[in-house]
């Protein structure tokens, strides 16, 4: 229910800004998202994601005494990824802006970088205590609300306050965040011992997190360099109501996440094969739902942006083909992360990255948003398919 509330929160979010800013301008603040997402995977060095398998497989204790030294590393590479990628545009002038100036931009870019970045490794710490309703909140609904009461009160319509409100929401959510890990963790006894396991996983976390990154948002920050940004802007909304069918997945992976790591690492393995079957039953369902919707509504669903954003109704589309074969391959690459696959799951994610960056050349260039929609729609299935087979081979077939 929090996710749902979540992309509803989402979707209104962004409609308010298509309504308040150009089109220009909105593709300007879809393109400040998009550059976050890339800083925070760059920083986060797959400790995010390792602190779930870690924390769920893992004593109260083991836990207290090793976070201290996650969130050292963690912030260390946070602060030398935000002032490298300060000083490295400010040295070539990566971006011509109009609307606020260039050091505005860049310097809000990095500090909602910074604050996005403590939000997601926390929140993988609630997932990894088995609180998904902290998790969810903490990934995405905490900030959006803040958002929204922000723009409500503030009547905001131009670029430059809309950025601030942003950044401002991101730096309280990730303050609060921080007082309820200190609160949740238990108290620490002993020193802090090396676990070289986690590093290794965090290792091929970041890899996967950084390919993965390359297929979903790949297409579309090259997109940004052929084409202006209202058509930007239209394949943004296009983008996120093409992630509506994930929401199911997100929900679902936060709760099988925590119940994965924890049945695989005590060898209950008839649990982890009951959990999968029933999870991946029910997401077909959900596949079969979603064809029906968007197939008779997507014009419908891009008017309500606006009469311009209906010309993405065939991106939207190719789009929907490629989470719909995420949808019936279920939650196969969270199983491969949590049953200690992370090194497959890296290399499913290094050759789908060559995949994409192949047909991103040549489609994206041709195409334009066409054919950044058709290389995420094949990187994806590509992705998830492999994922599925060897959840299948390495994993429940062979126990």
């Amino acid at each position: 229910m929090l996710k749902l509330l979540t992309t509803a929160l989402g979707f209104l979010v962004n409609w308010y800004f298509a309504q308040k800013l150009s089109t220009d301008d909105f593709g300007l603040f879809a393109l400040f998202q998009l550059l976050i997402l890339f800083i925070v995977a760059i920083s986060k060095c797959g400790l995010d994601q390792a602190a779930v398998r870690f924390i769920a497989s893992q004593q109260q204790a083991d836990i207290a005494r090793f976070l201290p030294r996650v969130y050292a590393v963690f912030f260390t590479c946070i602060s030398i990824t935000v002032v490298t990628t300060g000083l490295f545009c400010h040295f070539y002038s990566l971006l011509s802006i109009s609307g606020i100036s260039t050091f505005q931009f860049w310097t809000l870019l990095h500090i909602a970088s910074f604050a996005t970045a403590i939000i997601n490794l926390n929140a993988c710490i609630f997932k990894g205590l088995s609180k998904p309703s902290l998790f969810t909140t903490f990934s995405g609904f905490a900030s959006l609300c803040i958002l929204l009461f922000g723009a409500t009160i503030m009547h905001l319509s131009t670029l430059t306050l809309v950025l601030y409100l942003v950044t401002g929401a991101l730096c309280i959510t990730a303050i609060t965040s921080l007082f309820i890990v200190i609160k949740l963790r238990p108290p620490s006894t002993t020193t802090p011992q090396p676990r070289y396991s986690f590093w290794i996983s965090a290792k091929a976390f970041w890899i996967s997190g950084l390919v993965y990154l390359v297929v979903q948002q790949g297409s579309q920050l090259y997109l940004s360099t052929q084409v202006s940004l209202s058509q930007l802007g239209v394949y943004a909304i296009v983008t996120k109501l093409a992630m509506l069918p994930s929401i199911f997945l997100f929900a679902l992976n936060s709760v099988t996440a925590a119940k994965f790591a924890k049945s695989y690492s005590q060898h209950r393995l008839d649990e982890v094969k009951q959990l999968f079957s029933l999870s991946q039953s029910t997401s077909i369902f959900v596949a079969a739902i979603t064809v029906l919707l968007f197939y008779f509504y997507s014009e419908y669903l891009l008017g309500i942006f606006g009469e311009d954003y209906k010309q993405g109704e065939l991106w939207l589309l190719v789009l929907i083909a490629g989470q719909v074969i995420n949808l019936i391959t279920g939650p196969a690459i969270t199983l491969l992360t949590m049953s200690g696959q992370e090194k497959t799951y890296q290399n499913i994610s290094i050759f789908t990255a060559a995949i994409t960056v192949i047909l991103a050349m040549h489609l994206i260039t041709n195409h334009g948003p066409l054919g950044a929609a058709i290389t995420t729609a094949i990187a994806m299935s590509t992705q998830n398919l492999l994922g599925y087979y060897f959840a299948r081979y390495k994993i429940l077939r062979n126990h």
